[in-house]
């Protein structure tokens, strides 16, 4: 399992981080003792040798690897069967395509990242493609309850012939790439009249998910074009498209997980800005029903901190400083004019 495999690299990782302190403690030492007048400089230059091999070793390389795996285990837990088995398979080609094995000096990280590739390979295709395969026409048990509720709002619209566009904010640069694909898939199964009606991308950060290319600037403001135009109705986004987007027109937004903070709540509400018919939508863990209703009240709260600051700032005719004030007074001038 994924567990087990992260359990022995989390195991390696402690042992390689108490001996990198280690090397750290005794080549500080050396320097504050040595005088650099060569009376003990071999000690000191001992130690530097040793310290540069370690960090030369592919220690680094096995660290990305145990981030991967976390946010496979997110990625299932967020998404299901299906979106487990794209990530899965997607590193599982990074890995197939790395030369990472061929640059590891230590023997024991050769041996572990050896082990760990080949018991991705058991996983992606011994048991989650049987796993996807056998489950093909149970939705219940092939994706998540959210990804689920997520399609099932957006084919609302569809039939109701009333999508415009659909943005989509998640947490995570893995969690839009993956679910961009997954919302891709639902489509062709289950829109078999419409099944090319929905247009499909994501959008995140310069930071690329596992297997992609690094989404350039210029890649990011070709996409918000297409979305501005029309061509991209369905977006899957991170934060960055709560404050980066001129959108005129969304109808239909959600958020994959509960807003962290009111500023964020507010920024991806905004986008809810059709004249008609728009819609805000948080989709809610079930893990988190207990505190549902505490959830509400602060979504509620939002709501009157919103509707509070737009009457407070608000400048109206009976206000002591109106229009006219402001036309009377004299326009600010430098010294030169």
């Amino acid at each position: 399992t994924i567990e087990s495999i992260l359990a022995d690299l989390e195991s390696y990782l402690s042992k390689q981080k108490a001996e990198r302190e280690k090397v750290e403690h005794d080549l500080a030492e050396s320097i504050l003792m040595t005088d650099y007048l060569g009376l003990n400089l071999t000690e000191y230059n001992a130690l530097s040798v040793d310290y540069t091999i370690f960090l030369q070793s592919e220690y680094v390389n096995l660290p990305r690897l145990r981030y991967y795996l976390k946010n496979l285990i997110h990625t299932g837990y967020e998404l299901g069967i299906y979106g487990l088995f794209l990530a899965a398979e997607a590193l599982q080609k990074v890995l197939k395509s790395s030369q990472a094995l061929d640059l590891i000096t230590d023997s024991d990280a050769k041996e572990l990242f050896d082990s760990s590739s080949q018991r991705i390979d058991c996983l992606v295709d011994d048991i989650l493609r049987n796993l996807v395969n056998i489950n093909l026409n149970n939705d219940q048990n092939l994706f998540s309850s959210k990804v689920l509720h997520l399609f099932q709002r957006i084919k609302k619209d569809v039939d109701d012939d009333n999508l415009g566009r659909c943005i989509v904010f998640v947490e995570r640069i893995y969690t839009a790439a993956i679910l961009s694909k997954i919302l891709a898939f639902l489509s062709e199964k289950m829109l078999l009249e419409n099944k090319n009606c929905l247009k499909i991308k994501y959008l995140t950060g310069p930071r690329a998910s596992i297997g992609d290319a690094m989404m350039s600037a210029k890649y990011q403001r070709q996409v918000i074009k297409e979305f501005r135009k029309g061509e991209i109705n369905v977006l899957v986004a991170t934060a960055i498209a709560e404050e980066g987007l001129d959108i005129t027109k969304c109808n239909l937004v959600f958020r994959f997980n509960k807003p962290p903070n009111f500023s964020s709540y507010m920024q991806s509400k905004g986008r809810a800005r059709a004249k008609q018919n728009a819609a805000y939508v948080i989709l809610i863990d079930k893990s988190v029903q207990k505190t549902l209703l505490t959830d509400l009240c602060t979504y509620q709260n939002y709501e009157e901190i919103q509707k509070m600051l737009q009457e407070e700032f608000s400048i109206d005719n009976d206000d002591d400083l109106n229009t006219n004030d402001l036309n009377q007074l004299e326009p600010y001038r430098t010294d030169n004019g």
